[in-house]
């Protein structure tokens, strides 16, 4: 028997399998090309094509299930905690600081744990929990104000990641009460993606000393304290080991998908690395960790488009594949050495939108886009969804 090499197992379509029966059918001598439809030598060979082609799938499965850099969805959460021992990180809930007063006339109000709801007005809606201040239930005073409530969104995810001052909306019905601060406490974070996990899952193996900390070490020890696995939102980061503020130094820069880090992950993560390291409370300290430098990715220009799809429809697709775009950037763009370095390509960013699908359909006839050109990105610079100034216009033909 013939061995199969790791190129041989792919995925057949049904067509395929089924031209290949009729072909091993012919060279035997059967005249299976004659058959027509309803013969049941016909009906038989549909049938073992079918077999044949969900059988290919499940080899193909199995041929990247069991393997760091190919396996995804469940298939990599099983995988890194049998051979990792890595878990993969849950989801975790955005969480607001509010702040709310009360007209005079209107009130006293009387505020029991988990008892008020704010909204955004795209949907996600946030509820009261302990803050570790506010003692429950609480008095909201007639033309008083009550300062510091924390908020937690009710579902967890980073859907509920909205700017400050927009979670305004008070759904709980108390009279004369309006919001007068929003503030983000804590990022919400959807569940560890599979690139985040995959990095966990490879630079683990760099802990396996105690005795001196690698970039591999450092990244893993971040990504664990201050990604989803630790309560953090972190899906990146990078090491600056050039001794940046002297000799033995080095520096660490962490992002979240679509973000730069925030302050509480950046917290947990010099908290962690501070436990491993000497001279943590030297001056100059031995390492810092910092948020990524923000580097908006903004676009001008116009997409054309095929079929009866709404404009409203075209936008959201198209944000939401940039979006996805955005999120595997590295820090510090693309490096194509010997060409250009610290990058992200305008034409990359041209092939994401014309790539665009809604329903799985092919959407797209070609973009114009008149801004930017080639976008530089600073070293270890985290590219952000910035502005989108797209026009979206069908045509015909």
């Amino acid at each position: 028997m013939a061995s199969i090499n790791w190129a041989d197992i792919v995925e057949i379509l049904h067509d395929e399998a089924k031209q290949t029966c009729l072909d091993l059918l012919e060279s035997v001598g059967y005249t299976a090309t004659s058959w027509q439809e309803g013969e049941p030598a016909l009906a038989a060979t549909e049938l073992s094509a079918e077999i044949w082609a969900q059988l290919s799938k499940v080899a193909v499965y199995l041929k990247s299930a069991f393997l760091n850099k190919t396996a995804t969805g469940e298939a990599l959460t099983r995988l890194s905690d049998s051979h990792y021992d890595n878990r993969r990180g849950t989801s975790v809930a955005a969480q607001r600081r509010t702040s709310l007063a009360c007209a005079a006339g209107s009130g006293p109000h009387t505020i029991n744990l988990g008892a008020l709801v704010l909204a955004h007005p795209d949907g996600p809606t946030y509820r009261n929990i302990e803050d570790g201040v506010t003692v429950y239930p609480a008095t909201l005073p007639s033309g008083g104000s009550l300062s510091g409530l924390i908020f937690e969104a009710e579902v967890a995810g980073a859907e509920a990641n909205k700017s400050a001052g927009s979670v305004t909306i008070l759904q709980t019905t108390l009279a004369g009460v309006t919001v007068t601060s929003d503030a983000i406490e804590r990022y919400g974070t959807d569940e560890e993606p599979d690139p985040t996990l995959q990095t966990r899952n490879t630079t683990k193996w760099a802990l396996l000393t105690e005795f001196e900390l690698i970039d591999d070490a450092v990244r893993n020890i971040c990504l664990t304290a201050a990604g989803p696995a630790g309560g953090g939102a972190i899906t990146d980061a990078v090491v600056d080991s050039s001794n940046p503020r002297g000799a033995g130094t080095f520096d660490v820069y962490m992002a979240s998908a679509l973000a730069t880090a925030a302050a509480g992950d950046i917290t947990l993560a010099q908290a962690a690395i501070d436990a491993r390291v000497f001279g943590s409370g030297a001056t100059p300290k031995t390492c810092l960790v910092f948020g990524a430098p923000p580097v908006p990715l903004n676009l001008i220009g116009t997409v054309y488009y095929q079929g009866s799809y709404l404009e409203t429809e075209m936008e959201l697709a198209t944000q939401t594949a940039l979006e996805e775009f955005i999120q595997l950037i590295p820090l510090g763009g693309y490096n194509f050495y010997p060409g250009p370095s610290n990058v992200v390509p305008i034409n990359d960013v041209e092939s994401v939108i014309r790539d665009v699908q809604i329903g799985g359909q092919d959407v797209k006839k070609t973009v114009v886009l008149t801004a930017p050109a080639d976008l530089s990105v600073a070293a270890f610079g985290k590219v952000t969804p910035g502005t989108f100034t797209l026009t979206f216009v069908r045509v015909s033909g």
